[in-house]
């Protein structure tokens, strides 16, 4: 059954709810609530410089108002997570054979997801370590064959302009031109890995 479906059956008295749990159920309720209107007024992009002064008062209102409920939203539901946690040892404590089983089912799941969570972490850690290597070596070849061109340009304008009057310079200019060309296709080789085979 849903939420209105439980409140059916509250108003009819065919369900009794415990206080708390009708309490957490309402309270629920107001954050669902309270976030549908926040949300509102976030979506509606209202330039609170151009409001009047009781709009604008109003418009921070809400938004004070719903930090200070989610604050508490958030401890009301770690204080009842604390409490059931309280009561889960006790009740292992006064009656071992029938709740210990619950409470180890309940330490091993949070136990699983914590080490999960960390495992999970690291991985991703280790993938943004990974992906900005790939990154830098990507723009360090780039930028690298960027240089080699200009100095390709160069060398190829000296080459030609002393192959007539200067052998010799032009001989030094044309093994400088194979030396960049050589850099040039270990570069583009290198290049060629791409990002997902650049480990």
């Amino acid at each position: 059954p849903n939420f209105f479906t439980l409140l059916q059956q509250r108003a009819s008295g065919d369900l009794y709810l415990l206080p708390l749990v009708e309490g957490v159920l309402y309270e629920w309720l107001a954050v669902c609530i309270a976030t549908l209107v926040r949300l509102l007024l976030y979506y509606a992009d209202v330039d609170e410089k151009a409001c009047p002064p009781m709009a604008r008062y109003l418009i921070r209102g809400v938004r004070y108002a719903y930090s200070a409920l989610f604050t508490l939203h958030i401890w009301l539901y770690c204080s009842l997570a604390m409490m059931v946690c309280c009561w889960v040892v006790l009740a292992a404590a006064l009656d071992p054979t029938r709740f210990l089983a619950f409470g180890t089912a309940i330490l091993t799941t949070v136990s699983a997801v914590a080490w999960w969570t960390s495992a999970m972490m690291r991985a991703a850690r280790r993938f943004r370590a990974w992906v900005r290597t790939a990154l830098d070596r990507m723009l360090h070849t780039r930028v690298r064959l960027a240089a080699l061109a200009i100095q390709r340009a160069a060398l190829v304008e000296d080459y030609q302009r002393d192959t007539l009057s200067d052998p010799a310079a032009a001989a030094v200019a044309k093994a400088e031109l194979e030396s960049l060309t050589a850099e040039e296709k270990r570069l583009r080789a290198v290049q060629g890995r791409g990002l997902w085979q650049g480990g």
